[in-house]
């Protein structure tokens, strides 16, 4: 592997590594899909691989057939899906809010949009076909997002079978989810122009939207404003007003294909869901939030229900207490030249996971990021920076860890909390000493006009860092 020696530094080019990171994840991938194939061919305890064959699809075809007009069963393709996804229906629409039922209200109006949409597939051409404009819309807009990257044929062949057939991305196919699809892939483009192109204003529109499918990625918008330097306002200002006109516009839409939905409605769902994933045992199985980690040794306890709920809900609130202050924390060690931009921005990026009462696997998807990103041709991998840690971090992540742990979920709800919290305590390890500066606020000032820290500026802000040297805390 070829290496360049600036400042008594090792910068290791990536085009080798991106390769190992990707076979690491593609070989990992295949090993436990082989261990739970073995599993079902000689009738062992059921595995998690992929969802319920029930659920098949289920957040796209049983979701849109929970909204009227109600499809009947001779409808073109339905009779292979009416048993599985009509007559035996999970999902509920207006009519299970007063029955407090699950029903598929409670996501934003954006991705209401998206699912009232499908139905109208669904009433002209039948579901199959529908679920085949899905998954080539799917790979098409992955092989459009790998492009951005101009990595060489080989590279882009290799990105495109290991993400198409990563973890993550199986399970938003075998889902059929596209909000997992939109906001993961949305992200990716996000870090794409945060750390390549390098235009504020067009990530704050593609944050904007990912906001839309899926609120809880504002753990992000700070680095938007910090990355945007002296032209954060405008940054801010984008995200704002493109937020703002794409959740109106959908929700008119909403309301003029659906009838009856409301704002109220939307608080009512989500209140269902909060009961029946949040509290109850609905999200459990795919979970890789902080709160899904600790979750199933409290269900251990058998506690009776009303304190059940008690201790589940101050283990939420503790938990979101919790990341509140470490984003704003993980800030300031940037501000102040301690973490540099990867480190920073993978930082938020985990936090997000760990802060989100449900955040389930098929979102993970968009930590492929931080491999596209090191794969880039001006990225450099710091030596004494976390920047192996990270990579290291996202390989686990990715890759499916399906080992049965209790009632029936897989191992990996502990295990990728678990790595995502060690990874972020190594990197605070290992952040630099504060530059002495007389003024804090002269500190703050001094990093915003110096631009983003280490880890993507090439060799001119490689070369400016080596002088004078500056250690690593361990």
């Amino acid at each position: 592997m070829k290496t360049v020696s600036i400042c008594d530094k090792k910068i290791v080019l990536t085009s080798n590594l991106y390769v190992v990171v990707l076979l690491a994840i593609f070989v990992l991938t295949t090993f436990n899909g082989f261990y739970n194939s073995l599993n079902v061919e000689y009738e062992r305890k059921k595995t998690t691989f992929l969802a319920d064959p029930l659920d098949r699809h289920g957040d796209l075809i049983k979701a849109a057939l929970a909204f009227p007009p109600f499809v009947p069963n001779h409808i073109a393709g339905l009779d292979h899906y009416s048993l599985r996804f009509y007559n035996a229906d999970f999902y509920h629409g207006l009519e299970g809010i007063d029955h407090r039922e699950v029903t598929g209200l409670h996501v934003p109006p954006f991705m209401l949009t998206v699912l009232l949409l499908a139905k109208r597939g669904v009433l002209l051409f039948g579901p199959v076909p529908v679920i085949y404009f899905f998954y080539a819309i799917a790979y098409l807009a992955l092989t459009l997002v790998l492009a951005k990257f101009k990595m060489n044929l080989g590279e882009a062949c290799l990105g495109f079978i290991v993400l198409g057939l990563s973890y993550p991305f199986l399970m938003i196919m075998s889902r059929g989810n596209c909000g997992a699809l939109i906001t993961s892939l949305s992200l990716i483009m996000f870090f794409y122009e945060l750390f390549i192109r390098r235009k504020m204003s067009v990530a704050a529109l593609i944050l904007a939207l990912a906001f839309n499918c899926r609120p809880n990625v504002i753990v992000l918008f700070p680095l938007l404003l910090i990355f945007g330097g002296r032209g954060f306002i405008k940054s801010a200002v984008f995200f704002g007003v493109f937020a703002s006109i794409l959740l109106l516009t959908s929700y008119s839409l909403a309301v003029h294909f659906y009838p009856g939905y409301d704002s109220s409605v939307f608080w009512k769902a989500l209140n269902i869901y909060y009961s029946f994933y949040v509290i109850g045992m609905g999200g459990d199985a795919f979970n890789n939030s902080a709160y899904g980690a600790f979750k199933p040794f409290i269900y251990m306890g058998h506690f009776p229900y009303d304190l059940l709920c008690q201790v589940l809900q101050g283990l939420l609130a503790v938990m979101t207490t919790s990341v509140a202050f470490l984003i704003p924390l993980f800030s300031l060690l940037y501000l102040r030249r301690q973490i540099d931009k990867y480190e920073f921005a993978f930082a938020l990026s985990a936090l997000s996971v760990l802060g989100t009462a449900v955040f389930a696997t098929y979102h993970l998807f968009f930590f492929f990021a931080f491999v596209l990103i090191a794969a880039a041709p001006s990225f450099v991998i710091d030596r004494k920076r976390a920047h192996y840690l990270v990579l290291m971090a996202c390989i686990f992540v990715l890759v499916p860890k399906n080992y049965i742990f209790v009632q029936g979920i897989s191992l990996e709800v502990v295990l990728n909390p678990l790595v995502l919290a060690a990874t972020l305590i190594l990197i605070f390890r290992r952040r630099r000493p504060c530059p002495a500066k007389d003024n804090f606020w002269e500190t703050l000032h001094w990093e915003m006009d110096a631009g983003p820290a280490t880890g993507f500026d090439g060799q001119e802000q490689l070369e400016a860092e080596c002088l004078p040297p500056c250690p690593v805390q361990t």
